[in-house]
């Protein structure tokens, strides 16, 4: 059985450790130069602007959802408690 030496560079490893590295950069939206992202800008500038509105608008309606949750169970606590 042979026993493996710190000193040895597996380059399997090294390609793992490389490869999720690569995907966390590309998650965080942090790229290196020279590097591609996976997505290609040119022609999808319109697509993405759509998307992004639309999420921000669903965020925005979902907020507001919740605060009117908040406020009406505040309410509805302080009527209670106080009258």
């Amino acid at each position: 059985m042979k026993k493996k030496n710190d000193d040895d560079d597996d380059d399997d490893d090294d390609d793992d450790e490389d490869d999720m590295m690569m995907v966390m950069m590309v998650m965080l939206g942090v790229v290196p130069p020279g590097r591609a992202s996976g997505i290609s800008l040119t022609g999808n500038t319109a697509s993405f602007r759509a998307a992004l509105w639309t999420n921000l608008d669903k965020l925005a309606d979902n907020v507001y959802v919740v605060y009117s949750q908040v406020t009406h169970t505040l309410a509805l606590f302080f009527v209670y408690y106080y009258f």
